[in-house]
């Protein structure tokens, strides 16, 4: 058996670096990364990765937040499905503003500042055009040789003082892409989080956050211990996470984390959720 086992794991290696690797060794082998996607759910386009589905599990929100509006069509997908939500957004890239003043809609708000977990000033990185890589940490996984970055000086808020300050009590729904700095997003609405005054947070795992330090266990820990309960987003449905210390090197996918006295609201409103 250990033999059989030696020779598996030879065949695997070279069917997925040996360039004198049998035609189908190497099919087989894209096979194999193409299912473990699959099973990841690894798909940035929120319209296949379960993204926009969520939505309809909010169909009664009052309020949500987008973090990382960039070209904003998680923004304009929420106000179609969601009748009465108001959606507040924000992201600091210069590029973005004439953007989001052409998603003309007196349900929409735009600020042109960061959120992160502390109140202040910080660096932002931006690339041409609104780039979606652009954060207010540079991924070195992200960039090419040759790529112009451009660095300024941005606003920064907490989401908890910010909502203070505008009056916003609740938040059925917080979505979070912020390129690696998602995880101090989450840190800056301790106090929301801690009240329970955050029904869902939806947030990307991907390398930006292996960039700057940040695990998935770090968040998923974090939520733990104030009383909400992690899952993967599928098209359709959440399923129950279950951390495993080899998830952190197959980054990728979207992750919700649902406060507990919301979970039954929320699958009784979206059916088969």
């Amino acid at each position: 058996m250990t033999a059989l086992k030696t020779r598996l794991r030879q065949l695997a290696a070279r069917a997925l670096y040996d360039e004198r690797a049998l035609p189908l060794s190497r099919r087989l082998a894209s096979l194999a990364r193409r299912l473990d996607s699959l099973l990841l759910n690894q798909d940035n386009d929120p319209g296949e990765n379960g993204e926009y589905s969520l939505l309809t599990a909010f169909g009664e929100a009052q309020v949500l937040i987008d973090v990382g509006f960039n070209i904003g069509d998680w923004s304009r997908e929420a106000l179609r499905v969601i009748p009465n939500a108001h959606v507040h957004a924000f992201d600091p890239d210069r590029t973005v503003a004439d953007r989001a003043a052409g998603l003309q809609n007196p349900r929409f708000s735009f600020q042109q500042l960061a959120l992160a977990d502390h109140d202040g000033v910080a660096q932002f990185q931006s690339s041409e055009g609104a780039a979606p890589t652009n954060s207010l940490e540079r991924s070195r996984l992200e960039m090419r040789d040759g790529d112009s970055l451009e660095t300024y000086e941005v606003p920064v808020r907490r989401l908890d003082s910010w909502c203070t300050d505008n009056d916003v009590s609740h938040v059925d729904l917080l979505k979070i892409d912020a390129e690696g700095y998602d995880f101090d997003v989450i840190r800056g609405a301790a106090g929301l989080i801690e009240q329970g005054a955050i029904d869902a947070v939806v947030f990307e795992y991907g390398y930006a956050w292996l960039e700057v330090g940040h695990l998935l266990v770090q968040a998923m820990r974090w939520f733990e211990e104030r009383g909400y309960h992690m899952y993967r987003l599928y098209p359709g449905f959440l399923a129950r996470y279950q951390w495993h210390f080899t998830h952190e090197n197959r980054v990728g996918g979207q992750f919700v984390a649902v406060r507990e006295g919301a979970c039954t609201q929320i699958s009784r409103r979206a059916g088969p959720w």
